[in-house]
């Protein structure tokens, strides 16, 4: 039976390897105009098609494919058409029979670069043939026939010009492609305070397109920012993605946090801006609690500013204030003359304020 379990524990290896062949890039390397439905024009040496699932599929600057006579189905990739590059639908007539489709599922995307001056493009060959097509999801994103002049500058009927993209959440028709590439879909921003006075920074997306690397930024007071950490991206992916930094030396009082995200061509995006703030006098210590007739509060460490204390009752009548240097992070509250009950101990440096519950209770 052992010799058994370690062949199939093998044939198991064998398959994952495999199934996780085409996890990474596949790139176009054929020839201008040369056909998608051809295996030696891709560097997998593999027509991408149902069994490329979580594939980038990469038509890379100054190639043109024809995919003709051919219905290509993938699902979660991303199909990237480099600036200067071209994917055409259909083989040049109107008939059904040498149309191009693809069809992806809904966790695909389509994205069509530009430098500015050189754009990517998607056509039909016939530009009113109805038969070439892309859908995601179901939806047809495009259509030869369809005229994409409203929503894409310098495109046409039966043609999209780059920059734009094609999601699950764009329209359909018309609206099927958006302007502007493919950006990094952000699903998820936070921070939030750890133990030990870090702040852990964490962020989900949930599709990326030429996506180099994350700066996270910390400011003090939205204007001036500085990158305490860069995170490499995933480049491509239409899977979500986790990141997450901490940042150990977190400022004392506001900390408000920002992704930077740039793509390969140094392009990059802001996010929301999220907030920590870190107390400056750190964890309060009141003891002993309940306490008889000598009450000790020590600081966290030591303030910024002097800071002061004050004694509440249960009503919330002012009892007594006390106020110290900032040197002192140890100090002692006779509370032997006041009357048994609840209290409230609170500290305040004039920034941060912090407040404690209190018994007294004499024997």
């Amino acid at each position: 039976m052992k010799k058994i379990y370690l062949s199939l524990a093998a044939i198991a290896g064998c398959l994952l390897i495999q199934a996780g062949a085409f996890s990474q890039t596949v790139t176009f390397t054929g020839g201008v105009s040369s056909n998608w439905n051809n295996p030696g024009n891709w560097d997998s040496n593999d027509v991408p098609n149902g069994n490329h699932t979580g594939a980038t599929i990469i038509i890379p600057s100054g190639k043109s494919v024809v995919l003709s006579s051919f219905t290509a189905t993938l699902t979660n990739v991303t199909i990237k058409i480099a600036a200067n590059a071209a994917l055409t639908l259909g083989g040049g007539g109107n008939g059904g029979g040498n149309a191009g489709i693809l069809t992806l599922n809904g966790t695909s995307a389509v994205s069509l670069e530009s430098d500015g001056v050189n754009p990517a493009f998607i056509q039909s060959s016939a530009t009113t043939n109805i038969n070439d097509k892309i859908t995601i999801g179901g939806v047809t994103k495009f259509q030869g026939g369809t005229d994409y002049t409203a929503t894409n500058t310098g495109s046409g009927v039966g043609k999209v010009t780059g920059p734009a993209r094609a999601t699950v959440n764009t329209g359909s028709g018309a609206q099927g492609f958006l302007a502007g590439s493919l950006p990094v879909v952000l699903v998820g921003f936070s921070a939030n305070l750890a133990s030990n006075d870090k702040v852990s920074v964490k962020w989900s997306t949930q599709q990326e397109i030429s996506t180099d690397h994350f700066d996270i930024q910390r400011s003090s007071d939205g204007i001036s920012w500085q990158t305490i950490a860069t995170v490499k991206a995933s480049g491509f992916s239409s899977l979500p993605k986790n990141y997450s930094i901490e940042d150990a030396a977190p400022l004392t009082g506001t900390n408000l946090y920002r992704l930077r995200m740039f793509d390969v061509d140094a392009r990059f995006g802001l996010s929301s801006v999220v907030n920590v703030h870190l107390n400056a006098l750190g964890k309060i210590s009141v003891f002993p609690n309940p306490s008889v007739s000598l009450l000790t509060i020590s600081l966290g460490r030591a303030p910024l500013t002097d800071w002061s204390l004050s004694l509440v009752n249960i009503n919330g009548q002012l009892i007594t204030t006390r106020k110290f240097s900032k040197d002192q992070t140890t100090v002692s509250l006779p509370v032997g003359l006041y009357p048994n009950g609840n209290y409230t101990v609170e500290i305040t440096d004039g920034i941060s304020r912090q407040s404690s519950k209190l018994l007294i209770s004499h024997q």
